[in-house]
Parts: C-alpha cells; structure tokens; sequence
C-alpha cells in the first residue's frame, strides 16, 4: 500500500507550505488533494456537500483505489476539511495559504469565486504580500484565466491591484480519469474514491508567482496548450470516434466497442491521424507520442472502466463544434498536409447520432432535416465548402450510412462546389 500523507512539521529549514483545495469529489480527493499532499502540502479541503465533510472530519482518512494496469490502494491522510459556508475559518486559511487549487467542476467556478476573493480581502488586510498561486483543475480551457475574471468582478480595487502584482493564475490539464458510472461496491466505504491508475496533472511553470508544487504526478510544463491538445486530441477524440461508432453499431460501453475489429480500427486510425498532428504542432517527440496513443487504446479497452457509449457521445452539438474534438483536429490535420480519414469517419457517425434522450442529438436531428448536411456542416461545425474536410466528411458520410442501412432523410450537398 502505498499512502500518502501531510504531517505539519519542518522538513530541515523548510517550513510546511499550505494549500486551499476546493472540491472534495473524485478529482480533489483522488488526485490534486492526494499529489498535494504527497508534495509536502498542508491540504484544506474546501467542500459544499454536508455529507462528505462529516464523513472527512469523522474518518480523517480515506483510501484511493486505482484502476489500470498496475492497481494500488493510496491511504490517505493527514488533511483538514470544512464546509464552503466556514468563511472566517475560509478566510484565514487563503490569507495564509502559498497555494490554492479548484476541482469544483466548470459550472461551479462562479460558486467558489466569493469565497476566493473573500480570502484575498482577509488576506490584504492581515498584510501578507507573499506571492500567491490559484490553480483551476477543470475539464475546461483557460479555466484559471476563467476564475481569476469570476474574481475580480468581485474583488475591491486595492484587492485587485494585489491580484495583478502578487498572485499568479498557471493552467493546468487534468488527464486522469475518476469514473463516476462505476457501481460501488457493496460495503465499500463512501469516501472510497476509484480512479484511474496514470497520474496526468500538467501545470503551467511560467505562470506562477510563488514557488510551483514539485511531486511524484505533478509535472510542471512549459507550454500547457500542447499538453491540452494532447489529452483532447487522444482521450476526447477516441472517445468521440468509438462512441459514435459504438452507438450505430448497437453497442453499450466503451469496451465492448474497441471489441469490435472496424470499430477499433478506426479508432486506432483517428489517433495515428492526430498524433501526427501533435508531434507536427507541438514538436513531441513521435516514440513518446506513440506510447502515449498506446496507453489511451488500453484505457478504453479495459472493462473494468465500464464507460458507457451514451455518456462519451452525449451534445453531439458541442463536440462537432469547430473548436472541439473533432473538427479542430482534422482541419490541423489537412494544415500538416495529413489526410483525417478516421477522424472524418468520427464526424460522419456523430452527424447520424439521434438518441432520442439526448436534446442535442434531437436538436442537430432537426437541423439536418430542416438546413440539410450542408447546413449543419456550416452552421455546427464550422465548415466551409471549399474546405478539404468538407467533401471528406461528405462522401464518408454517405459511406457510413450506407454500411448501417440508414436512408436518406435529409439533403446532400455537392461534393464539390462551385
């Protein structure tokens, strides 16, 4: 077992630094809380759900179970917890704090933000000037940039004139996955989190004002948006690809989809595709991109992750968008002069995705009868005619419905315009 702890002493002349984590679910606990803790951190967990405080201050420890190729039990202890609603005791702990870090969940960031900024009024005025870092580790772009608008259209004047010569906003790119569909086993302890076994938590260097947390899974990178285009244009990609697919082949998990010999190939298809892209962009070096794109596939081949088709296909509108998953890569792929005939196959299966439970997939069913392909082409994706991938997507599309019996129910345009 291997266990992860914060102890509160001296380490020879180096005082213990402390951290605000906000968001005590699977990511805060199984992952950012735990790395910080295991860097040395002094980690208050800042959390909303009644429930999971008690059972914190109760238990005063945890276990993390991790799930992959080489399973582990983390014990983890040696935190502190309170409530969102503590705000002096919220106070302090940011006047005082060398770090703080969010896992809330994008939509919650707004929620989290006069908290924050409270702590960085008590802070200005107990008189601590020390270089201060906010880290948001959310599934969103620029979500630390996000937080730090959220705070100052709250904040006083003189709190944000500390904020823009004290305190530093770093990125981050949160790879790991906590599969919240998994069922919990019976008897388990609720405050058991099961995550995947990789440790991917990429940080910005350049954008700290303090000193960066240095630990086992934390890695400190110089350019954060090719670590993001990584994990969207592996993780979210295959994901997309093998879900629709997955979804017209009648499939129900991820797994059970990478079992089927066309699905898999065009899923290993669509990441050759944008791993040439990403070593082309990003300058990675090709081996290293090449065991990355291996460890992905063994993700989601394995059963044990149980991910369901419908919750990696679901907004089929937001992830056709021209700066998602899909679309933003293969149009990268036609600038590296790289054909994207995998990742147009994605595209193509995602158009033809219409669970009648999913208001986007109902949605973009409209649009394809009322606007036509043509239309939902320009309109959802972005896409102009005299692009290449327009006319790929195009003749994959009618491919793709011919191999699944899907009859025409909306218009086609030209492949090839005038």
């Amino acid at each position: 077992m291997d266990q992860a702890t914060g102890t509160g002493v001296k380490t020879g002349a180096r005082m213990m630094r402390h951290s605000v984590h906000f968001g005590a679910g699977k990511i805060g606990r199984g992952l950012v809380g735990r790395l910080l803790l295991q860097a040395g951190y002094d980690v208050l967990f800042v959390e909303a759900d009644h429930q999971v405080v008690e059972l914190l201050k109760n238990r005063h420890r945890y276990l993390v179970k991790t799930i992959g190729e080489e399973p582990k039990v983390h014990i983890v202890s040696g935190f502190r917890v309170a409530h969102i609603s503590a705000e002096e005791e919220l106070g302090q702990a940011i006047a005082h704090a060398d770090l703080i870090t969010t896992s809330v969940g994008s939509s919650a960031l707004s929620k989290v933000a006069p908290a924050i900024s409270y702590g960085l009024e008590v802070r200005l005025s107990s008189g601590n000037r020390n270089p201060l870092d906010i880290v948001a580790c959310e599934n969103m772009a620029n979500a630390s940039a996000h937080l730090r608008e959220l705070i100052f259209e709250i904040c006083s004047l003189p709190c944000r004139d500390y904020i823009e010569r004290c305190v530093g906003f770093p990125e981050a790119q949160v790879g790991t996955i906590a599969p919240t569909w998994l069922e919990r086993p019976l008897g388990e302890d609720p405050l058991t989190v099961f995550i995947e076994s990789n440790e991917e938590f990429y940080i910005d260097r350049k954008g700290f004002r303090g000193k960066p947390p240095i630990g086992p899974g934390i890695s400190l990178v110089e350019d954060i948006g090719a670590y993001v285009d990584r994990k969207v244009f592996i993780v979210n990609t295959g994901h997309a690809v093998a879900a629709y697919l997955g979804y017209s082949s009648g499939h129900s998990y991820l797994h059970e989809a990478m079992g089927d010999p066309f699905i898999r190939e065009k899923v290993i298809g669509a990441l050759g595709e944008t791993s040439e892209v990403i070593v082309k962009e990003h300058g990675f070096d090709p081996k290293d991109q090449q065991a990355y794109s291996t460890r992905a596939i063994r993700r989601f081949e394995n059963p044990g992750m149980r991910d369901l088709i419908l919750r990696l296909a679901k907004d089929p509108i937001r992830k056709l968008g021209p700066e998602d998953r899909l679309v933003r890569p293969a149009r990268l792929a036609f600038k590296h002069g790289i054909t994207p005939k995998n990742i147009a196959l994605g595209i193509a299966a995602g158009l033809l995705y219409d669970f009648p439970e999913d208001a986007q997939a109902r949605e973009l069913s409209k649009m394809l009868e009322g606007f036509g392909l043509g239309g939902v082409l320009s309109k959802v994706c972005g896409l102009s005619a005299s692009e290449g991938l327009w006319p790929l997507v195009v003749s994959t599309l009618e491919e793709l419905m011919g191999r699944y019996g899907v009859k025409r129910s909306f218009s086609f345009p030209p492949l090839y315009p005038n």
